[in-house]
């Protein structure tokens, strides 16, 4: 019960991490452009401000987008009304480079179309409001076929209830935009301090699974690199457009932390996904010790002052079942006061918010999983 309680708890965290990990890679990637999933009730199919700024940097020509719907159920012909006001308003930011069809494909030249653009045939089922012994079924397609240039990606599917669909959209085109226009965002790892590497195939017990998989099977355009500034002697280099600083177990020097400094001040981002509870990989007992391995110098710089503590939080520990999409499973969860859940709360507002969703990481999220976090405290004079 120990060894599984462990696992568990090991498991949280790691999942944790890879949420944070997507946090950071929002962060950095809005230097560039920027598209989250809209997750709030009345922006559902509102389009964000990064969005329209994506669909406007298209310098190849214009963008077309064939969505293919079903259509006879109410459920259906509700999700089909938002898909399509939703690509107008792509269509309405940049009129001259996006453009879109709406085809409900009911010929066998239609049909034969979908099936070689890789869409997949679903089976639309509603339930009947007043007899739930009666329902109704639909068959067909719900999916999109992005063209631009002699590129051709799709999303074979979505479904209504889906949350998330600009979120798939704007990075579908952003893929395709990517490699008609050869671009790549360059992201920079930091190691030499014995970081948590997003490289490691730590997330699953037994399995090859990595963030850095994860993330590049489904944002091939983040390419990723180690840096390692070799104490100092070695600038980070100026192609990337931010870096990502995972938990440390050796102290940066002052001289490392000067050359993190010369990259912000060169208007690039920098996340640090770090605390000051360290706790050594495969450690059975869980043991953690303090320390912040000279981070709060950097972070205190630009007003922020890192503590030497964990916050825990007896009230709402974080357990439960948790899903693992990418391998079909779900993880048991103890009650676990150090991963902290943080979510949108209508009795606090301002400053005493749980999360602010303004904030580009947290853009639209309901929640947020913290794992083994420090305080902070804004400084601000600074």
């Amino acid at each position: 019960m120990e060894r599984k309680q462990k696992a568990a708890t090991e498991s949280a965290i790691l999942l944790a991490i890879i949420a944070a990990i997507f946090v950071a890679l929002n962060v950095v990637s809005y230097l560039g452009v920027y598209a989250r999933v809209d997750a709030t009730e009345n922006e559902r199919y509102k389009l964000s401000d990064g969005s329209k700024k994506l669909v406007r940097s298209l310098k190849k020509g214009t963008l077309t987008v064939e969505a293919y719907v079903t259509r006879g159920l109410p459920q259906l012909d509700a999700f089909v009304r938002d898909l399509r006001d939703l690509l107008q308003e792509y269509k309405t930011a940049a009129p001259d480079t996006f453009t879109f069809k709406i085809i409900e494909a009911t010929t066998e030249e239609e049909k034969k179309a979908a099936e070689e653009a890789g869409l997949e045939k679903i089976e639309f089922g509603e339930a009947n409001a007043t007899d739930q012994a009666k329902g109704a079924v639909a068959s067909g397609y719900m999916g999109l076929v992005f063209k631009y240039g002699s590129e051709k990606k799709n999303l074979p599917a979505v479904a209504p209830g889906q949350e998330g669909v600009e979120f798939w959209i704007s990075n579908k085109i952003r893929e395709v935009r990517d490699i008609v226009e050869d671009r790549k965002t360059k992201v920079g790892t930091m190691s030499g301090h014995d970081e948590i590497k997003i490289s490691e195939p730590n997330l699953v017990a037994g399995q090859q699974a990595s963030v850095e998989a994860i993330v590049k099977q489904n944002f091939p355009f983040y390419d990723f690199s180690e840096v390692d500034l070799h104490n100092g002697d070695t600038a980070v280099p100026d192609d990337l457009a931010g870096l990502i600083i995972t938990q440390p177990n050796k102290d940066w020097t002052e001289k490392e932390l000067r050359r993190i400094d010369e990259f912000v001040l060169k208007g690039k981002s920098v996340v640090i996904l770090a605390g000051a509870v360290n706790i050594k990989s495969g450690d059975a007992t869980m043991n953690a010790t303090l320390s912040t391995h000279g981070l709060e110098k950097l972070t205190e710089g630009y007003g922020i002052e890192m503590h030497k503590d964990a916050v825990l939080d007896y009230k709402a520990p974080f357990g439960g079942m948790i899903p693992i999409p990418q391998m079909g499973t779900a993880v048991n969860l103890p009650p676990n006061p150090s991963v902290l859940l943080l979510g949108d709360d209508a009795r606090y507002s301002g400053n005493t918010r749980l999360i602010d969703d303004s904030f580009n990481g947290f853009f639209r999220l309901k929640q947020v999983v913290v794992p083994l976090a420090s305080s902070l405290t804004v400084l601000d004079e600074k």
